[in-house]
């Protein structure tokens, strides 16, 4: 169970991850601003 719960948000850091980088590419990206969008 905590094993889904901890795949599941990796996922979705990594895809909050991509649109940062899609949106400020990867030198103008914050980790702040990839967690809110978490």
């Amino acid at each position: 169970m905590a094993q889904v719960l901890k795949e599941e948000v990796r996922n979705r850091i990594l895809e909050a991850a991509e649109k940062v980088f899609y949106k400020k590419d990867y030198r103008g990206a914050k980790l702040t601003e990839i967690a809110k969008e978490a």
